[in-house]
């Protein structure tokens, strides 16, 4: 009997991905997870402003961890935040941040006290290790106690919900696609050491920026008006 080549040789299976898939937050989530955090404390004003940065950016953890006081800087008339990426070795990356944005940091930042601009953006204040970098785990507890107080317990919904929350809600929002993927993957900038951010990528950012910002507003007031 004739044979015949195994044409399934070699051929992978569909690989199952690891652990749970994550989801993202509705708009009356996102904003009950705001609502809840209590800014009366010093800690309650770094949580704020933490949580209130990534579901408005989309950054990561590790890029939270990363920044320092003096990543936030003025250019071309923006506030802008320079990150480190992942797998990136240089803060060669940025996100504009809107008044929504930026006003929670300096409320913060005020009641934290002198800072250089070579210390964390967001720092501990436990007694242990009092004014040093918070860790990804400390931020994933952060998030998760946050979301146990509105009542979400799910393995599918963590901190990197807030990153899948702004990507969701900004196409909804009618962002561009790539846009929001390059967005949510942090835009690279290629350019030299000390050079001023280009008037395109500024737009750029920002289009985003607002779109997302514009939409949240609408749909919470939407809400609101449910309720």
């Amino acid at each position: 009997m004739r044979k015949y080549p195994d044409v399934a040789k070699g051929i992978k299976g569909i690989q199952q991905p690891k652990g749970h898939m994550r989801e993202s937050l509705t708009v009356s989530q996102v904003k009950d997870l705001l609502a809840q955090i209590d800014t009366s404390s010093l800690r309650g004003k770094r949580d704020f402003a933490m949580v209130n940065l990534m579901v408005r950016t989309g950054l990561r953890t590790i890029e939270v961890v990363r920044a320092n006081v003096g990543d936030v800087r003025q250019e071309g008339g923006e506030a802008l935040l320079f990150v480190q990426g992942k797998g990136r070795d240089s803060k060669d990356a940025f996100v504009i941040l809107t008044e929504k944005a930026l006003n929670p940091i300096l409320a913060y930042w005020k009641a934290r006290g002198k800072a250089d601009p070579g210390d964390p953006l967001f720092t501990s204040i436990s007694d242990r290790n009092e004014g040093e970098r918070l860790t990804t785990r400390t931020i994933r507890g952060i998030v998760k106690a946050a979301l146990r107080k509105i009542n979400i317990e799910s393995d599918k919904l963590t901190a990197h919900s807030l990153r899948l929350s702004f990507a969701t809600l900004s196409l909804r929002a009618g962002a561009h696609s790539f846009r929001c993927g390059m967005r949510c993957a942090i835009r690279q900038l290629k350019r030299p050491r000390f050079t001023l951010t280009t008037s395109s990528d500024l737009r750029r950012e920002r289009s985003g920026s607002l779109i997302f910002e514009v939409y949240f507003r609408k749909r919470i007031i939407s809400e609101m008006e449910k309720g």
